[in-house]
């Protein structure tokens, strides 16, 4: 059934469905419905059910509609209105300089390819749940109606290792802060630009152990070591779940251009090994028309250099605990944040809550959390799991069982639906969020067959 899948991702691929923007998708997935003869319900919170097939026995598969949208600084692509442009490369699928949309559309295309298989109608009754707006913050799942499922069992399909069962995940939050500065006019009108490109970037969840560096975190320490530095724009990262690849900031100082430089050399040098893409490039900048003084621009880029980002708590090779320093803006004579931070543990991320509260407020930003998410306690007596570990182990021999260090529906999905048995597999996906995102044909197969496996053993 790999092409069925493929054939189904192809079409979604075609309807623009970046986080916010699934009203496409959702018609496409109710057309797709009608045809089939399902019936099917939108919640209030735009997320939709799918009831097919005609057994006695209901099981519920998940996946998210929405994408996260990347693309190359020189892409001319339009996330509005244009659709992905796959690309066939042996065993894999990508995406031509954008990210791909595997996360979560192969899990959407193998939901839709199990319901052309009439063995599952025939035995099975399916409550398939196609939720929107996840990858902001996991909205859809947050607003997702009480009532809508019957089902005792769900298998969520947004994992990316198809060797791995994920049993739970880490909480979140995010976390905003803001602060107005006086900008002064330039009458010179000269400056500089600085630009941070060319990172590895990823997923703040499952990539942040990966020593991936952070483009912001990285423009601190470039502007930092200019001694007169005068920020007129500073701006690096966007979304909450990505780490930034990329950064610009328009300057002015007296330092000559030479001598700034010589400081961006040495600064990619240093991190060559760790990021060998890493590129940091300065050119004269004639519409730096305002700035901030010295002593201000050097408080911004000090609260930069002092706030977490990256793993902030291990337990033994897992991540407990993390921060990802997300996003910075100069908005209307403003300095805006994006962080977002995880843990496992409720304590911990209360811990790291208020401490970068704190931080903000002792440099006087306004700060305030947003789609605050629990934890996926795991349950080592699943039945579910149990099952699909029993199948999995007839064939394959390299099974992961884990709590992952990401933010899925999972928990939330279980706070409504307490008594329900949940588990997340998936097909192989590499470097989810980002541009080089790709998933593995060979494995969408093996997925679709595990997953029908289960389907057919469960009861």
């Amino acid at each position: 059934m790999t092409e069925q899948v493929l054939k189904y991702f192809k079409e979604i691929s075609e309807i623009p469905r970046c986080s916010k923007n699934e009203k496409h998708i959702i018609g496409y997935l109710k057309l797709w419905a009608e045809k089939k003869g399902f019936r099917y319900k939108v919640d209030r919170g735009g997320n939709l059910v799918v009831y097919a097939g005609k057994g006695l026995n209901v099981i519920a598969l998940q996946s998210h509609v929405d994408m996260v949208c990347e693309k190359l600084k020189d892409s001319n692509h339009d996330f509005e209105k244009d659709g992905i442009k796959l690309v066939f490369e042996g065993d894999f699928v990508k995406a031509s300089g954008t990210t791909l949309g595997a996360d979560n559309g192969v899990g959407v295309a193998i939901m839709m390819a199990l319901c052309d298989d009439e063995d599952i109608l025939r035995n099975l009754s399916l409550e398939l749940l196609f939720t929107v707006d996840e990858e902001t913050g996991l909205n859809g799942a947050n607003n997702l109606e009480k009532g809508l499922l019957s089902s005792k069992y769900m298998i969520n399909l947004d994992t990316e290792d198809d060797n791995e069962i994920i049993i739970g995940c880490a909480g979140g939050r995010d976390i905003y802060g803001e602060k107005g500065y006086d900008f002064i006019e330039n009458g010179e009108n000269r400056g500089y630009l600085i630009e941070i490109k060319g990172l590895f970037g990823g997923h703040s969840g499952i990539d942040i152990d990966k020593n991936r560096l952070n483009a912001v975190k990285i423009m601190a320490e470039v502007l930092l070591s200019i001694d007169d530095v005068k920020i007129s724009s500073i701006s690096g990262g966007t979304r909450h779940n990505v780490i930034p690849v990329s950064a610009s900031s328009s300057i002015l100082t007296a330092y000559p251009f030479k001598h700034l430089q010589h400081i961006c050399n040495d600064i990619c040098e240093k991190y060559r090994n760790a990021e060998p893409g890493l590129s940091i490039n300065i050119t004269e900048d004639t519409l730096s028309c305002q700035y901030i003084d010295e002593l201000n621009s050097r408080e911004i880029l000090n609260l930069i250099s002092e706030l977490p980002s990256g793993v902030i708590h291990k337990e033994g090779e897992y991540v407990v605990t993390s921060a990802n320093l997300a996003k910075v803006r100069t908005e209307d004579k403003n300095i805006k944040f994006l962080l977002s931070i995880r843990s496992s543990v409720k304590d911990f991320k209360e811990k790291i809550y208020h401490d970068i509260m704190s931080k903000f407020s002792e440099y006087g930003y306004n700060v305030f959390g947003d789609n605050d998410y629990p934890a996926w306690q795991p349950d080592y007596n699943s039945k579910l799991l149990k099952i699909a570990e029993e199948i999995y182990r007839k064939r394959y021999n390299d099974l992961k069982i884990k709590v992952v260090h990401a933010g899925l529906e999972c928990g939330i999905i279980k706070e409504k639906y307490p008594d329900i048995d949940v588990i997340s597999i998936g097909p192989d996906i590499d470097f989810p969020h980002s541009v080089n995102e790709r998933v593995r044909i060979s494995s969408i197969g093996k997925t679709y067959t595990w997953v029908k496996e289960i389907l057919m053993t469960l009861f």
